[in-house]
This record gives structure tokens, sequence and C-alpha cells, in this order.
């Protein structure tokens, strides 16, 4: 399976970025393009604010015709030589880990750069995509959005979020900045691991300088302090309660703790343990699956393969036998190889497996009849 061999690239970087003199070697033996000298600007000044990187548009002048790609910079809130020198290793490893990730559901990184911000630093290449993150996306066609397309958008989430999580690589930001939309709609994971390298190398001053609302989406063990410091425990546990904030996003329309204004006081909320309220037309299946997620105790909560199977149900539920004319758009994390199908057959609820059937047979019907 393609997992496999992505597992297996992984560990191999990994395992050869374990010793810090080879790192920068290793990173220009990779085949991973340098494309500083072949990307114009589309402004002297960065386009977009994340939460850990400042983000350029620019233009990559390809052989085969120009791309639009967005350029990251991660911002370092550290003066010292030795916070930079602890960021630009691990950002290294974490660069070599994103070129190897393959999935649909996935932002692709083309390349790096040294052409943009201040000082020159490495910057990632990976593509602009104009219909922007989940936050913008809610926003301009939340009106207009079923409940099958929300869920055909927490499909797509929890897809490539299952695909990190089987090579052993956790997001640790997952929000609705860092879920952007493709043309067709589909939506794929940004920026994984890069809020932990900046911690690493600035210590707990990032958490009051360059929280940039993440605090909505993240876990409360994310902000442990232990003797005055900050213990960084970004796990997989946390990616599944992020998740469970972003089904509540993509099904109310609005951020988590939308009624607080300042982030400062999401944190303090958050240490609390207050969750935001349930919305009131929020069904109660639903409303059980974000909390499920929410679990203060991080190994109770589910892993991702049930809430991937959860969602896929809640996104099916939403077709009916009246629905013949409706051909749904199979989810990312309902594709899968001929072994795996028949392990989700044997798993799939009987009122799935009966509306597969209905659709089947409706279909049969609708063809029949307009034959003759």
């Amino acid at each position: 399976m393609a997992f496999g061999r992505d597992h297996e690239r992984i560990l191999l970087l990994r395992s050869a970025l374990g010793d810090e003199s080879s790192s920068s070697s290793f990173l220009r033996s990779a085949t991973l393009l340098d494309l500083t000298g072949h990307i114009t600007r589309n402004s002297d000044y960065y386009s977009a604010i994340g939460g850990s990187a400042d983000i350029w548009k620019g233009t990559w002048l390809k052989d085969t015709g120009n791309c639009k790609v967005a350029i990251k910079i991660v911002r370092a809130n550290s003066d010292s030589e030795h916070g930079h020198r602890i960021m630009n290793k691990r950002l290294r490893k974490e660069i070599l880990v994103w070129h190897a990730l393959n999935h649909q559901n996935i932002l692709p990184l083309f390349g790096i750069t040294y052409e943009f911000g201040r000082d020159r630093p490495m910057g990632m290449v990976c593509p602009w995509l104009d219909n922007g993150n989940l936050n913008s996306y809610l926003d301009r066609h939340g009106a207009s959005l079923a409940l099958r397309d929300r869920f055909r958008i927490l499909c797509d989430v929890a897809a490539g979020l299952s695909y990190l999580h089987s090579l052993n690589v956790v997001h640790g930001d997952l929000t609705g900045s860092n879920i952007l939309f493709d043309d067709e709609g589909k939506a794929l994971l940004a920026d994984f691991g890069l809020s932990n390298v900046v911690f690493e190398a600035c210590g707990p001053s990032y958490v009051t300088s360059s929280i940039g609302g993440s605090v909505r989406w993240a876990a409360p063990e994310h902000f442990y302090i232990s003797d005055g410091d900050r213990v960084s425990t970004v796990t997989t546990h946390g990616d599944i309660y992020s998740y469970g904030s972003v089904v509540l996003q993509a099904l109310s329309g609005k951020l988590p703790y939308h009624y607080i204004a300042k982030d400062s006081e999401v944190l303090i909320t958050l240490h609390h343990g207050t969750h935001p309220p349930r919305p009131e037309d929020l069904a109660d299946n639903h409303w059980e699956l974000i909390t499920r997620c929410w679990a203060e105790d991080p190994h109770i909560r589910p892993d991702i393969r049930y809430v991937s199977e959860r969602v896929q149900n809640h996104y099916w539920a939403q077709f009916t036998a009246t629905d013949c004319g409706v051909v749904p758009r199979i989810p990312s994390s309902a594709k899968a190889t001929t072994a795996d199908n028949a392990v989700v057959l044997r798993g799939t609820p009987f009122s799935t497996l009966a509306f597969i059937g209905a659709f089947i047979i409706c279909g049969f019907i609708l063809y029949h009849t307009l034959m003759h």
C-alpha cells in the first residue's frame, strides 16, 4: 500500500536526520527543489499571517507554465543565535517529512526558497489556493452549504488526519486557518508541525506572542504549565480534540468560542475546563461526537479511525432514496484499495448498506424509465 511506502520513507528521513551533523547535507541531497531565483513575488509585503508563519504570494516560473504559489516564512520570536539554530534544525526535519507525504488531502510541498522575508530565511513553497481556509470559506459559502456539504468537508479533514496519524505524524495545530480549499472545494491540511518547531526555539514566549487564534481549537493540555514553563504536549490525542472543534465550526458556521473576542480570554476559559455551548439546532449524535473528542482525559478520546467512520456515516445519512438524481462525491476517507474495501464493508452499519442498495435500485429504475 502507498501508506506503507510513505511510512518507510519517513522512518528513513527521521533516522538520517537524527544525526545533527548530517541534517544539512541530507537536506541538500534530498529530492527537494531549491526554487531560489525561479519565483517572482506579487507584492513587497507578505499577503497573509498564519499562526506560526508569514505567507507571501508569488508566481513560480516553470518551463511548463506559471504557477501561483504561497511562500511560508516561519516567524522566529527569539533573537538568540541558539534559538535560530534550534529552529532551523527542526524546520529542516519537518520540511523533509512534509515533502515525503503524498495524499490528496495534504497540501503538497513544492520546494524551498531563500528570497523572501527579512534576512532571507528558508521559505517553504506550496500551492496558493484561491478558495482560502475554512474560516473564510464558511464566511463566504456558509449560508448555502447543506449539511451534506459540511460533512463532506469533515470527511476530507478526517482523511488527511488519518493519513498523518497512520505515519505517526502529529499535526499539532489543526485549526480553521490550516484547512485550505482547492478549486473543487476539496479540503487539504497544511502547516502541521510548525507550531512546535517555533515553541522549541522560542520557549514559553511563543504562547503569549504567537497564539494567533489557535487556542480556540487547541486541547487544554497543550497549554499546561510546569514550574513556570509551558510543557509541550503535542500528540494525536490533541489532534482529536482539535478535530472536535473543527466539527463544531463546520456544522455551526461559527468559530469556537465566537462569543469571546480576545484569544487570551479564551485561554482562561479553556483553563477552567469550559467548552463552547451546544448550538440549538445541532443533532444529538453530532454533539455526542464533538464531546467525545473533547474528553478531558486525552487517552479516552477516540482515535482517528473511529472518528473518520462516524463522520462518513453522518455524510452518507444525508442522502436518501429520493436523491436518485444526486451523485454524492465520495469522500477521500472512503476511498481505499480492494483489501481495504472488504474491511470497510464488514464494518459498515446495515442502514448504510441498505441506503447503498436503494441508491443502486433507484438508479436502475430511473435508467429504464428514461429508456422507455
